[in-house]
């Protein structure tokens, strides 16, 4: 069984990023993976200030106290953490962002193994979830190849993209059962 925690980035409360996580989540769900989703974008998280207290403490988590702070705890038991944003001016929102940068706290370098320590399961994966109402190069390619990158640059397994492109309203995802069913298969194929 997976456990997967699913990151919302989307400022908008009925978003179409938050349907289409919905619905992957589901799939996962009935497939018998553990989903747990955190709405990064109600949260108040901070950026990271580049401050190192992360590498001083000893431990895998950043010093600063806002909503970040319970979810370190949790790090340990994700297998598959779904980034989930919508393409705001050619990249993710700056809430999905500022939830990525602060995964910084979970990775420290090891000079003997000349790799990544972090605080993730081995066999940790990332996926993407993204949403866009222009089409896949007008900026979800660029999304896509940062969480690919971040993942296989720490020793993470890249475990997909479910893209929604041209999706300019909650209808573009309700009416296209084509697509609800993309979501699904991606939701048991990370169960």
């Amino acid at each position: 069984m997976s456990r997967i925690m699913v990151a919302l980035g989307s400022p908008r409360e009925e978003s179409n990023t938050k349907l289409l996580a919905q619905i992957m989540s589901e799939a996962a769900t009935n497939a018998g993976a553990e989903v747990e989703t955190v709405d990064a974008a109600r949260m108040a998280i901070g950026p990271c200030t580049a401050c190192f207290g992360c590498d001083k403490s000893g431990k895998f988590e950043c010093v600063i106290e806002d909503d970040m702070k319970p979810l370190y705890a949790k790090f340990p038991n994700v297998d598959v953490l779904v980034l989930a944003t919508p393409v705001y001016w050619y990249g993710p929102t700056a809430q999905i962002k500022a939830f990525m940068d602060r995964l910084y706290a979970c990775v420290r370098f090891n000079a003997e193994t000349h790799g990544f320590d972090t605080c993730f399961p081995e066999g940790m994966k990332m996926a993407a979830l993204i949403t866009a109402g222009g089409d896949a190069f007008d900026g979800a390619d660029l999304i896509v190849n940062m969480i690919r990158h971040a993942a296989q640059g720490i020793g993470f397994g890249y475990a997909g993209t479910l893209l929604a492109a041209r999706c300019t309203g909650p209808d573009a995802i309700r009416g296209n059962a084509a697509l609800m069913q993309q979501a699904r298969d991606f939701g048991r194929s990370l169960a």
